[in-house]
């Protein structure tokens, strides 16, 4: 069991819980997968992650003084924000490609840059693809908060209009969800305030259309309005239509 407390960017809490996921020494850490630091409940991100695994892979390594380096390229990179140094790839890329630290001092100088090159290019690409999930999380909890206030607007919808769920989600297909709550707070605004007496209705009439008691109606769910006694009856009366009443009667 290896302390592995002794890694930049894990305290002792962190070593703990990675233990408790099993995971106890360097070599088992340099062999594991953020997805497995993520079910080992190991706070933090992605990029987190992977620099823990990148830890453990360099605490393996030999010695970086043994391994020759690069004339040509820079003492540092920058990945991710974070200041790599050029040693730390060498001793990545020969890890990568196996074989002794004379075979790798052995190799001409333009393909030990392209092998350091390579892992510079892996280590941004995975980068770019913790950064591109993060991306894709917060698109996905944004379109989710988006879905649930869009549903409450239905929703409200629905109660207003006197509908089902469902009903008014149709009418939301229809005539679109800004258009068709402008219409309902249209005809709020146009009611007059009931007099003594009158009954709350909702009506609904044939595909055709239908006018009665002053109102055209078709088979479009509307919201409910007040009527006289007098009106709901001829409403009533009148075959083609569908009156159904709310129960409320104005005091």
């Amino acid at each position: 069991m290896d302390d592995l407390s002794t890694l930049k960017g894990i305290g002792a809490a962190t070593a703990a819980k990675l233990v408790a996921a099993g995971i106890d020494t360097f070599a088992k850490l340099a062999a594991a997968t953020p997805d497995a630091l993520n079910v080992a409940k190991v706070a933090g991100s992605p990029k987190d992650w992977a620099a823990m695994i990148a830890e453990a892979k360099a605490k393996l390594l030999p010695p970086t003084d043994l391994l020759n380096g690069s004339s040509t390229l820079p003492a540092t990179f920058e990945i991710g924000g974070d200041a790599v140094q050029l040693g730390t790839l060498v001793a990545a890329a020969h890890q990568l490609r196996g074989g002794t630290a004379e075979e790798w001092n052995a190799l001409p100088e333009a393909e030990r840059d392209a092998l350091i090159v390579a892992e510079r290019d892996r280590r941004l690409d995975a980068v770019r693809a913790a950064a591109e999930d993060e991306r894709s999380e917060r698109g996905h909890r944004a379109r989710s908060e988006m879905d649930q206030a869009m549903m409450a607007r239905v929703n409200a919808l629905a109660k207003t209009m006197g509908l089902s769920l469902a009903e008014a989600g149709e009418q939301v297909l229809v005539a679109g969800l800004e258009a068709l709550e402008a219409r309902v707070a249209a005809a709020a605004n146009s009611t007059e305030p009931p007099a003594k007496g009158m009954i709350e209705v909702k009506v609904r009439g044939p595909k055709s259309g239908r006018r009665r008691a002053g109102r055209d109606f078709n088979d479009q769910p509307a919201p409910p309005f007040w009527a006289t006694p007098e009106e709901v009856a001829a409403l009533e009366a009148d075959p083609s239509l569908t009156v159904v009443r709310t129960g409320r009667i104005a005091d």
